[in-house]
């Protein structure tokens, strides 16, 4: 937050000829200011944070319930059978057989089928978990590049409101034939500057927050959370990244479906059989049951199977290999975006604890000619950019620490 003391001190470094009424004009004008930007970051309620986000994303359903319901004992339709047999023998006999053939699923089925089971209700979890990060991302992704343009709004707000606090004061000057109209001039192109960077960044702000609401619903929080700033110290590896988890989990599933529809597998076929015998002098009527178990002892595969898996088994292993590559390329370049970060920081420190110096030189020095003039208030812009770098620096790392939290698979 602004402090006004500090405005007022500025002030009067600044230039020690202005009056102090425009100073505390100015130290009200930033006040509004603040108040703007606050009302601009369409924050409804101070509580929310970027989980509050994904929540609201998480509680809207994006399945269907399932249009298939599978057996528990029978592995595939049950079928009938109808044949007739007619002697062509005077004496001969008539046969009429009905069966209903029941296809048992087989204790190798049974178990597959219990795998199945297990591995859809998994799927189903790191399905969730994989879409929580995927939304984790585009959420962060809104958050930090309207802090960015926030940080850069503000900048070039309190820019333009001291440059129209100088503007005002050469025009008097000028009025009064104290100093040529030349100042005016370059303080009235440097406030144009600044009100066009201004809208620039309030027209990004203005995006990011249409895009967070379009996400969620809900305004852009005030705050990440608590424990977005923190940097995973982890390697990349330690993490059961989701991508990973939900690759590991379809090469199952399709390893239990394989294991499922091979031939060791196949069903125990029951047969419920009634027979009808006619002859000259005879009925006779028979009922029986007929099972069919397969040798599954042998282990025989057909090729299709054998080919499937051999696929499958490859495709994960590339989908993996280009998985970690690219989660490790990413956390590494990451690791050293915030050391660079870091680096920029303490010259940016070092170029800020200079700057009171410089500020001090400058009103020493200054004696109010016209080329002196436009040195003076460049040198001012160049340390209220300064300002500005230092403000951007901090967002941006912790941009970075979000970023390696989400590369990590470390949803919100």
């Amino acid at each position: 937050m602004l402090d006004c003391d500090e405005v007022i001190k500025a002030g009067v470094r600044v230039n020690r000829r202005i009056g102090g009424w425009l100073w505390l004009l100015l130290c009200f004008r930033m006040l509004a200011l603040q108040a703007v930007a606050a009302d601009a970051a369409g924050v409804a309620a101070s509580g929310l944070t970027l989980s509050d986000g994904v929540d609201a994303i998480a509680a809207v359903p994006w399945t269907s319930a399932s249009l298939y319901q599978s057996s528990s004992w029978l592995g595939s339709v049950p079928s009938l059978s109808l044949s007739y047999l007619e002697s062509e023998e005077s004496l001969g006999t008539d046969e009429t057989e009905v069966a209903l053939n029941l296809p048992l699923k087989s204790p190798a089925r049974h178990r597959a089928d219990a795998q199945l089971r297990t591995l859809d209700a998994e799927l189903s979890q790191a399905r969730e978990e994989y879409r929580r990060l995927y939304f984790s991302g585009l959420l962060r992704e809104a958050f930090w590049a309207f802090r960015r343009a926030e940080v850069q709004w503000q900048g070039a707000m309190r820019k333009g409101a001291l440059l129209e606090e100088l503007l005002a004061r050469q025009r008097a000057l000028a009025a009064a034939a104290v100093t040529p109209a030349y100042a005016s001039l370059i303080v009235q192109r440097e406030v144009l500057n600044a009100q066009a960077g201004a809208e620039i960044f309030e027209g990004e702000m203005a995006r990011w927050q249409s895009r967070y609401r379009e996400l969620t619903g809900l305004p852009l929080p005030a705050a990440a959370g608590a424990d977005e700033a923190t940097v995973p110290e982890q390697a990349a590896g330690a993490f059961a990244h989701p991508q990973l988890r939900l690759l590991e989990l379809n090469w199952a599933r399709l390893q239990a479906l394989l294991a499922a529809n091979a031939g060791t597998a196949d069903n125990w076929n029951l047969s419920l059989v009634g027979k009808q015998l006619d002859a000259p002098g005879l009925e006779d009527q028979q009922w029986g049951v007929a099972l069919e178990v397969p040798l599954s002892v042998f282990g025989v595969v057909n090729e299709s199977t054998r080919s499937d898996w051999s696929a499958g088994s490859s495709e994960f292993q590339q989908a993996r290999d280009e998985a970690l590559q690219s989660i490790a390329g990413r956390y590494s370049a990451l690791r050293d975006e915030r050391a660079s970060l870091l680096r920029q920081r303490r010259l940016v420190e070092q170029a800020d604890a200079l700057n009171a110096r410089i500020a001090e030189q400058l009103d020493a020095l200054h004696t109010g000619n016209e080329i002196e003039n436009e040195m003076w208030l460049r040198r001012r812009l160049d340390i209220m950019d300064t300002a500005v770098e230092m403000q951007l620096l901090q967002v941006r790392l912790g941009e970075n620490a979000a970023m390696q939290r989400q590369t990590l698979g470390v949803p919100l």
